[in-house]
């Protein structure tokens, strides 16, 4: 699988990144959005995923919400995909 970084913003020290890939399961490109938050190289951090709902793709969260300070503070990865079923409906 080839990840296209389709853009990149520091936040809270952290970098919050939007990226695409093609679906094999879809057959469509999907959209997903990735907070990492400031941490010493090599340390693990724990992942949170948020699925958004139905119509929601990654930009629901990623534009509206407001995870990252607390991501930053409690060493959260925040990981939240494009859960359109649409796109898996035009792939059948």
């Amino acid at each position: 699988m080839t990840t296209q970084t389709v853009s990149t913003n520091k936040s809270y020290g952290g970098v919050q990144g939007v990226y695409r890939h093609a679906s094999q399961a879809t057959g469509t490109d999907m959209v997903f959005s990735v907070y990492v938050p400031p941490h010493p190289d090599g340390v693990k951090l724990p992942v949170v995923w948020y699925l958004s709902g139905l119509t929601c793709t990654h930009a629901n969260v990623t534009e509206k919400g407001e995870f990252r300070k607390a991501c930053a503070e409690l060493g959260l990865i925040f990981v939240a995909p494009d859960t359109t079923p649409a796109r898996a409906r035009r792939a059948r």
